[in-house]
C-alpha cells in the first residue's frame, strides 16, 4: 500500500493496494509486493519471492491485524448498545479511526493510522468535490444570480433550482442524523447545513407569495443568514484540500484559545460604556458619523469601541448635563475629572490589552503548530466518519 507522499520526487498517480488475507502472515511483505507486481504486469506472480529480483516500483507497506479490533468492537457494542451483530465495513473502520478526545491526539501520529485515513480520504475527497460542485451550481450561484437580476421569471427559476438543491442536501443530512444520532449536533457545520434549509424555505415562501416585490426586514434578515451560511458551507468544502485544512484548523484552535480573553475584553468594554453613561459623558461626533443612530446609549457604545481601537476622542459632558452644571464650578470640575479619568483608564487598558492579545495569539500558535499534522489527520478522520 503506497504512502500518498512516496516517492517525494514523483508526480505520478499514487495507487493503493489493500490485502485483506495472507496465506502466511510471516511472509506478508512478499505477498503484498508480489500482488502489486502481478497487478502492474511487471513479473509473473510465481516469481515474486525471488531474492535478487529488481523492480522499479517503490512500495511502502504497513499492516494491522483488525481481528482483535473487531472482537473488541463487537464486545463493546453488545455491552453498551445491546447490538448482537457488528458489520465491520468501511463505515465502521472510519468510526474507529475518529477519536474525539484531545488527550489521544498522538494516535494520529501513528504511520499506519495515517495510511488508513489517507486511503479512505481519497474516496471521501472525490465524493465531496462532486457534492461541492453540485452545491455551487445548484444553490450558491442561483442564489447570487437572483440578487443580481430584475426579471421575475428568472428569479423564480433561480429559487426553484435552490429549493431542489436544498431538498437533496436535507435528505443527506437526515441520513447523517440517522447514522450519528445525537453526535450529529456536536458539529457546528451540521447546524449550518440543517438550518439553512429551514431559513431558505421561509424566504422562498415569502418571495413567491409577493412575487419578489417584498423587501421586509424578515426577508433581508433571512437573505443575510442564508448567504453567510453559504459561505460557511463553502469553507467546509475547501477543507478537503490539505493547505486549507491546515489553515482553518490552526485558525480554529487559536480562536478557541483566545475566546476567554475576547469575552473579558467585551465585558470590560461594556463596563466602561456604562460608567460613561452614568457620569453623563457626551458623544463627541463633530463629523456626524453617528447621526444614523437615535439611541444615546448606542452612540456612546460605538464611541467607546472606536476609542478602544485607538481613535482618540476628547472627553466631554452630554449637553443636558453641561447645562445643569455650567453654573457650578465644583460640579463641572468633578464630572469632567471623572470623564477624563475614565477616558484615560480605558485607553491605557486597551492599549495594554492589545499587546497582551498579540502575545496570546503567538502563544496559541506555538502551542498548536507542533501537533498541527495530527490535528489535520483528526479532521480527515472526521470527514471519513461523516461522509464515507
Amino acid at each position: 500500500m503506497n504512502h500518498p507522499e512516496l516517492p517525494p520526487y514523483s508526480d505520478e498517480l499514487v495507487k493503493y493496494h489493500v490485502k485483506e488475507h495472507f496465506r502466511d502472515f510471516h511472509a506478508k511483505k512478499g505477498e503484498v509486493v508480489g500482488e502489486i507486481l502481478d497487478r502492474e504486469g511487471k513479473y509473473e506472480a510465481e516469481e515474486y519471492l525471488g531474492e535478487n529480483r529488481k523492480t522499479n516500483i517503490e512500495v511502502e507497506h504497513s499492516s494491522i491485524d483488525f481481528s482483535v479490533v473487531v472482537i473488541g468492537d463487537k464486545c463493546r457494542s453488545v455491552l453498551e448498545n445491546n447490538y448482537s451483530l457488528v458489520n465491520f465495513n468501511d463505515q465502521a473502520l472510519a468510526n474507529l479511526m475518529y477519536i474525539e478526545d484531545e488527550e489521544h491526539i498522538a494516535f494520529y501520529g501513528l504511520e499506519v493510522i495515517r495510511k488508513i485515513i489517507d486511503f479512505q480520504f481519497v474516496t471521501v475527497r472525490t465524493f465531496l468535490q462532486r457534492v461541492c460542485a453540485f452545491y455551487v451550481v445548484g444553490f450558491f450561484l442561483p442564489f447570487l444570480f437572483e440578487l443580481s437580476v430584475d426579471s421575475i421569471f428568472l428569479k423564480n427559476i433561480a429559487y426553484l433550482a435552490c429549493f431542489f438543491t436544498q431538498t437533496f442536501f436535507l435528505l443527506f443530512e437526515i441520513i447523517q442524523v440517522k447514522e450519528q444520532k445525537l453526535d450529529y449536533f456536536k458539529d457546528p457545520f451540521n447546524w449550518v447545513d440543517f438550518t439553512q434549509f429551514g431559513f431558505f424555505v421561509i424566504l422562498w415562501i415569502s418571495k413567491v407569495l409577493s412575487q419578489f416585490k417584498s423587501h421586509t426586514m424578515l426577508d433581508i434578515t433571512l437573505q443575510s443568514i442564508v448567504l453567510i451560511q453559504s459561505f460557511w458551507k463553502l469553507l467546509y468544502f475547501m477543507r478537503i484540500r490539505d493547505q486549507y485544512l491546515k489553515l482553518t484548523t490552526i485558525g480554529y484552535y487559536i480562536f478557541i484559545d483566545v475566546i476567554p480573553f475576547i469575552c473579558m475584553v467585551a465585558v470590560v468594554l461594556f463596563g466602561f460604556m456604562k460608567i460613561s453613561q452614568v457620569i453623563q459623558m457626551g458623544v463627541n461626533d463633530e463629523s456626524g458619523e453617528f447621526d444614523g443612530y437615535q439611541s444615546y446609549v448606542i452612540k456612546l457604545m460605538f464611541q467607546q469601541y472606536e476609542s478602544a481601537n485607538g481613535q482618540k476622542r476628547v472627553p466631554m459632558l452630554s449637553h443636558s448635563m453641561f447645562d445643569e452644571v455650567k453654573n457650578s464650578i465644583i460640579g463641572d470640575s468633578i464630572l469632567m475629572g471623572m470623564s477624563v479619568f475614565c477616558w484615560l483608564a480605558q485607553n491605557s487598558f486597551f492599549g495594554f490589552m492589545g499587546v497582551v492579545f498579540t502575545a496570546q495569539v503567538y502563544q496559541a500558535y506555538e502551542k498548536v503548530y507542533p501537533k498541527l499534522a495530527n490535528l489535520a489527520y483528526k479532521e480527515k478522520a472526521k470527514f471519513n466518519c461523516d461522509n464515507f
